[in-house]
This record gives structure tokens, sequence and C-alpha cells, in this order.
């Protein structure tokens, strides 16, 4: 019985060990600036009609409004990297035969080698009003 504490005890303290080991890292990583969130948005304009919208996204919250004079989209992004980025290297829209095709680039899947990434990217379109009731209403 005396053993099987003992084995518990060591148990937790190594537990109590990595993991404050883990927060050290994490804490010394975010603290010299080694990775930190970064973000960007940028502003698009789109120089071509489009009757139609294909989303090729993977983790982007996409919300479709009614564009004014010109249709464009505002992008937001936010990752946790080592570098900062350029908001062209996750986001891409192209127009081609009347047919709007927005295009995400994930983020690297993991942070710090073992964590998922934990990104955000939101993109609003400004697309003729016609567009944003085929595909169902306002999202």
């Amino acid at each position: 019985m005396k053993k099987k504490r003992n084995a518990t005890k060591v148990l937790w303290i190594l537990l109590a060990a990595g993991a404050a080991g883990l927060a050290l890292v994490i804490g010394i990583s975010v603290g010299t600036g080694a990775i930190a969130s970064r973000e960007d948005a940028k502003s698009y304009e789109f120089d071509h009609s489009f009757d139609a919208v294909v989303l090729e996204t993977v983790n982007a919250d996409v919300q479709m409004v009614p564009a004014g004079e010109k249709a464009g989209a505002n992008t937001f992004a936010k990752a946790w990297l080592e570098q900062p980025f350029e908001m062209d290297d996750v986001i891409a829209f192209e127009i081609e035969e009347g047919v709007l095709t927005v295009r995400e680039t994930p983020f690297p899947p993991r942070f710090m080698a073992i964590f998922p990434q934990p990104y955000e990217l939101k993109v609003t379109l400004f697309v003729p009003p016609e567009i944003i009731e085929e595909n169902g209403g306002a999202s």
C-alpha cells in the first residue's frame, strides 16, 4: 500500500514539473517575441462584375453583405506565428467567367510544433444583393 502511495506521489511530482516546464517554455517564447499573436487586415475592390461566389475556405468566417457602388471585401486575420504575415498569402480573390472564387491558404497547422494553430480569419464580402438572395440571405 505504501509503494502505491509513493508511486502516485512521484507521478504527481513529475506531472507538475512537466507542466511547469511547458509553462516556462511558452512564457519565454511569448515574452521574448519568438512567437506572438500576429494580425493583418486589408480591403479589396473588385474591378470585374460577377454573378456567383464560390468559397474554397477552411476556417474563414465569411459574411456577405449588399455592395454599395463597388463590390469588394474586407479581411482580418490573426494567428500565433514567429514572423509577421501578409494577407495576400492567406486569402485570394479571383474572378473568372463571372464567378468570384475566394481561396483561403490556411496557416501552418501547429504552433510551437505541438499545439493546434488557433487562428481566425474574417472575410466580409460586399456583393450584389442578388447573390446574397441566391445564397439564402445575408450570412
